[in-house]
Formats: C-alpha cells, structure tokens, sequence
C-alpha cells in the first residue's frame, strides 16, 4: 500500500543535516581569525606587564594589641528606679547592648575629631599630601583644572567633583582607610596596621594614630565619669531611703575606680602585645596577578567575540 505523504511536514534527511551545527566549519573560521585573538591577547599581556612596572611597593607597620575589657559599669538589665534613670541617661548599660571600648576605638580612626587633633598637633595633611603643600610660602598650592578640556568636559557628564584642596574631611578618610584594625585568626587578639610606600611614615602614622585616638576616647571617659559623677551625688542627696543609699554608694564607688583607671598610664582602651614594628623590605608583586589576569581575561574576551561572529557568519 502506497505511503502517504502529509502536505506541510518536514523532517527529510536534508532537513535534519541543515539544522546540525558543523563544529568543523566553525573552528575553520575561528582559525580564520586566529591573528585576532593572538593580537588580542598581547594587548591584555602589554597592559599586564604595564601595572607590573607600575607596581608600587609598600611597607606594613604593624602592632598586636588585646582589648582591656575597661568598659565602665554595666547591671543587668530590668532595675527600676533609680537604675532605671542612670540607664536612660546613659549612666550604667546592660552588657548584651553596649559597644566596648575596642569598638569605640575603631570608630574613632575616621573620624573628623580624631583629625583635627592630628592636624594640630602634628600638621598631618602637610605630610599626607605633601605634593599639594608649598613649604616655603606656607600655603596649599590651588588644583590646576583645565574645565574646556575634554576630559573634564566628560567628567562633568557624569557629575565628577572638581579637585578641592585638603581638609579635616579628607584627612579623617585617609586615616580611616589607611589604618586598618583586624582580628588575629582563632585568638582574641587584635592586629591594628599602616601600609604605605615611606616606610618610616608608615610607623609614624601608625603610632601617633594609635596614641591619639587611645587619648580622645580617654579624654571623653573622663567628662562622661565626671557627668556621671555628679549625677550619682545629686541622687544621694535626694534620696534617704537606705536601701537605695547604697546601692547608689555602690555605684559611686565603682565610677571611682574607673576614673582611677582611665587617669592611669595609657594606654586606656587596650593592651599591647607586641609593640609597632614595621617591615625591612617592602612588598613584592604578584606577578600571577598582575600579569595573567589581564592576559587571560584579553584572550578569552577576543575568543567569545571571535566565536559569536563566526556564529552569524555561518548561519
């Protein structure tokens, strides 16, 4: 019996081999434009060996430090009266909600008080951006800025701040990204470091930063325990509940203790462990890095852009 044929079916063996992708005729024409990827490729090498030359090498200055467990008074949490007003001022905190004296101190590297005090005890900016600094007239040299030129002009395109001479702003970012505090792995000890190209501004930097800020938190310990202080007396004289007398003793005694630590010999906020010390040789480059990176990321770039032309081009 005579098979029949369905009208507007498809599915021949001529059918099938036009929808198969020959792999050959595709590296055929990849090898077509095989100078494309090598040249791609030595441009990703030329960039690479470029930010190797470029490299800057650094110093660390690097000390150890544990913190001091100095963190003032803390009661459980739930006393009623008189408690419950030293809480609400600020007076005694419970322990499951109140920031250590480590965690103030690294708040503290950025910020805009810790700044000024550098700058006015030892002109920081003046050494940090040094280039911009004329010593002999004792002025900031104004940023050059040539607004017609087509590099700002794209820059303005996109809002770029035009260049402003250094402030407390700039100098508490810089000191805030500059000093970096992390935990030594599987201990409680905490390693603070610098890492610059001048290897003796690197453990300048770091020393002075360290007493400085150790010395603000100090500073404002000392005015809390003052305020705190006087808080505590106004309530003993109000008061003639017994009860009440000494607890509020109690706490007077304990402020007491701590105004006797924080007048001691800083530091005030932690222990050191291993005092600042910086490294004799500077960084090395990681050649791997700078170098296959940007090559590898060249070659596979002009491969994907190579094979998605050679794609349209055989279809």
């Amino acid at each position: 019996m005579p098979e029949k044929i369905v009208e507007g079916t498809t599915g021949g063996p001529s059918t099938q081999q036009e929808k198969l992708f020959d792999l050959r005729l595709l590296f055929r024409e990849l090898w077509r434009w095989k100078w494309g990827v090598v040249i791609g490729t030595l441009i990703g090498l030329v960039i690479g060996i470029n930010e190797a030359r470029n490299f800057a090498p650094t110093y660390e200055a690097e000390m150890i430090v544990e913190h001091s467990g100095n963190d003032g008074i803390a009661v459980s949490a739930g006393g009623g009266g008189v408690f419950g007003a030293a809480q609400s001022l600020g007076l005694v905190a419970t322990r499951s909600n109140k920031a250590t004296s480590f965690d103030h101190f690294k708040q503290t590297l950025g910020s805009r008080g810790l700044a000024e005090i550098l700058q006015h005890k030892y002109d920081l900016m003046q050494k940090v951006y040094k280039g911009s600094w004329d010593a002999t007239n004792q002025t900031w040299i104004q940023p050059k800025v040539d607004e017609n030129s087509i590099r700002w002009r794209i820059k303005k395109i996109f809002h770029y701040n035009t260049p402003q001479l250094p402030n407390l702003i700039s100098l508490s970012k810089f000191v805030g990204g500059v000093v970096k505090v992390e935990a030594v792995p599987k201990s409680p000890f905490f390693r603070i470091s610098v890492t610059h190209r001048d290897q003796k501004f690197a453990i300048y930097l770091l020393r002075i930063t360290f007493k400085e800020a150790d010395g603000l938190l100090a500073e404002r310990d000392r005015r809390k325990q003052a305020l705190d202080k006087q808080y505590l007396e106004a309530q003993l004289e109000k008061t003639q509940l017994m009860e009440v007398r000494s607890a509020l003793l109690g706490l007077l005694m304990q402020h007491e203790q701590k105004r006797m630590l924080i007048t001691a010999d800083p530091p005030h906020t932690m222990k050191i462990l291993e005092l600042p010390w910086v490294s004799r040789q500077p960084s090395e480059p990681e050649l791997l890095k700078l170098i296959g990176i940007p090559t590898a990321v060249a070659c596979i770039l002009c491969i994907v852009i190579v094979t998605i032309a050679a794609s349209f081009r055989l279809e």
